[in-house]
């Protein structure tokens, strides 16, 4: 990896059950390999802008057994700093987070990625970080993409509306990336709260400025069964 005290953080998150797929994710094999190894081979590709990679895994996992089962790329440049996630993806983020401030790690930014996201362009690393840094009066990036469907809204005895203002509505993907001093007062000025859906939300509710970035609609999130098959059909985004 980069020298210490160099400019960016990685926290991949990888401690999900997977429960509503029914397997842990980053173990299932895309394209012959485990999911989770596609990140990690982005990650090494640009490893020379990451100070340190931090891993949140299961209870019973760690970097051995990821090894084990092919999921760890040939010559990876670290030893990860491997965390056991928390109960939620939040808990999970600020386990990396201490863990980062116990290895007295000096990266002014952290990304932050889930592992069940392997089609992401390795080249946001770098574009990310040069978004962030030409807007110091931004805390955060986050990848968009528009929303082309129409939007149907319902629940409880509203009835079904349509969101007429599709225009301004867009999905958000990860790899997020937030300015990490930043980002830690956000989440200490938030109180007990732990529901945060992202880590641009975090930055939002405490009032601090957070950048598009532009998105893939190919950065699938693999959550259910069937979107294993539309990121088999993607694979040549892999490379």
């Amino acid at each position: 990896m980069g020298p210490r005290g160099h400019k960016s953080i990685f926290i991949l998150l990888a401690a999900g059950p997977g429960s509503r797929f029914g397997a842990y994710k980053p173990a299932v094999r895309l394209c012959g390999k485990p999911v989770i190894y596609w990140s990690l081979k982005k990650i090494q590709k640009e490893s020379r802008l990451i100070e340190a990679l931090l891993l949140a895994l299961p209870a019973h996992w760690n970097w051995k057994r990821l090894k084990a089962i092919g999921a760890v790329p040939e010559n990876f440049p670290c030893q990860p700093i491997a965390v056991t996630g928390g109960v939620t993806r939040f808990q999970s983020l600020v386990k990396c987070l201490n863990a980062a401030k116990e290895h007295r790690l000096e990266a002014e930014f952290a990304f932050v990625h889930d592992a069940a996201r392997p089609l992401w362009p390795s080249l946001w690393i770098s574009g990310m970080l040069k978004l962030l840094r030409a807007h110091p009066e931004a805390d955060g990036a986050v990848p968009l993409i528009a929303v082309r469907e129409t939007v149907k809204m319902i629940g409880g005895s509203i009835p079904m509306q349509t969101l007429r203002e599709r225009h301004k509505l867009m999905f958000s993907q990860t790899p997020q990336l937030v300015r990490r001093r930043q980002f830690v007062r956000a989440l200490n000025g938030s109180g007990r709260r732990e529901s945060f859906l992202d880590e641009a939300e975090v930055l939002e509710l405490s009032g601090r400025k957070v950048l598009p970035y532009p998105g893939d609609p190919g950065n699938i999130k693999l959550t259910y069964p069937d979107d294993l098959k539309m990121l088999e059909g993607l694979k040549c985004k892999l490379a």
